[in-house]
């Protein structure tokens, strides 16, 4: 997996993942653009997110992971997108359906997507 290489905590947390027990399989098989958007994603320092494929499968990196309480992370990496974030699906599901359907990029500026955080549901506000 030398797309990962380097990365910080959560480039090894993703080289340690068994993903042919996930939805994307096996990091040989992952598509090109799939490994570019990765590596991209780990070399910024920048918070990103990616949801993946059919079951918008979670990927993301370490400045992101900061906006992640305990109960995110590091459970969400590597899972479906729906369960990891049922309690904003209302919200972030017809956003990325919408992408996935080829209907282009969104913009967001200063969505509320409440999360929940610490043991609590807490109003955040993104720009995406």
């Amino acid at each position: 997996m030398t797309f990962v290489a380097g990365g910080g905590d959560m480039g090894e947390r993703i080289r340690a993942i068994d993903w042919a027990a996930t939805s994307l399989g096996p990091p040989s098989t992952w598509p090109q653009t799939l490994k570019t958007a990765v590596r991209l994603m780990l070399s910024t320092r920048h918070p990103m997110f990616i949801f993946w494929g059919p079951e918008h499968t979670c990927l993301y990196n370490d400045a992101y992971r900061a906006s992640l309480g305990p109960e995110k992370h590091p459970a969400i990496l590597g899972a479906p997108g729906h369960p990891s974030w049922s309690e904003i699906w209302d919200v972030i599901g017809p956003q990325i359906e919408s992408v996935m359907r080829g209907e282009g990029a969104t913009w967001h500026e200063n969505q509320c997507v409440p999360i929940i955080r610490h043991g609590e549901l807490q109003d955040v506000f993104w720009t995406y």
